[in-house]
């Protein structure tokens, strides 16, 4: 290797080292910024299927093999009113990430957190519509259901008519939410 090309590579190597600990000081400074805005963003989404929490009391269980996770839920006055479990279905072209609340022996309410379906999706099973005469929302359906409902399209859950996989992967998500629930506070049916 000649002269030039070696103080090429130094100069290289020395422009990598700094860029490197440039980016390592800008992720330690803003790490904490960022925890602090996920956990703002989880409490929104927590409130959505939960209004009355105020605050969460820790991450209670993560459920590895299933991607579940126990959050126990406490309101203003630092009372535990429920527990919010993420969860997963199955959709049509992929995953639903769902977030589900309990509280008593009751859904609170059902929250698509993301998915993988076609553009559309998300605002057709988050929207209100007018169906037969009244006001209709498919997540709507699940709020005030109790833990042993079925929670199958067609019995208990209007399906949606242009997503009946979807329909079908949120009904197994909350459903699996429910076991999981069920568990964690000893219901026997």
């Amino acid at each position: 290797m000649n002269e030039s090309t070696k103080e090429l590579v130094r100069y290289t190597a020395k422009i990598s080292l700094i860029c490197a600990g440039f980016l390592l000081f800008v992720h330690l400074l803003s790490q904490p910024y960022v925890e602090y805005r996920n956990r703002l963003d989880l409490i929104a989404q927590i409130r959505l299927v939960m209004p009355k929490a105020a605050i969460y009391n820790g991450l209670v269980a993560k459920l590895p093999l299933t991607h579940q996770s126990v959050i126990r839920v406490l309101d203003a006055k630092k009372k535990f009113i429920g527990y919010s479990i993420t969860t997963i279905g199955q959709g049509a072209m992929g995953p639903l990430t769902l977030l589900v609340g309990f509280s008593g022996n009751t859904v609170t309410g059902v929250y698509l957190v993301a998915h993988s379906e076609a553009q559309g999706i998300g605002a057709l099973v988050t929207r209100s519509e007018p169906m037969t005469g009244r006001e209709f929302s498919f997540l709507g359906q699940f709020r005030g259901k109790h833990v042993f409902d079925p929670f199958k399209p067609g019995e208990d859950i209007v399906a949606l008519p242009d997503a009946p996989l979807v329909s079908k992967g949120i009904c197994e998500g909350v459903h699996r939410a429910v076991r999981v629930y069920r568990r964690l506070e000893h219901i026997i049916e």
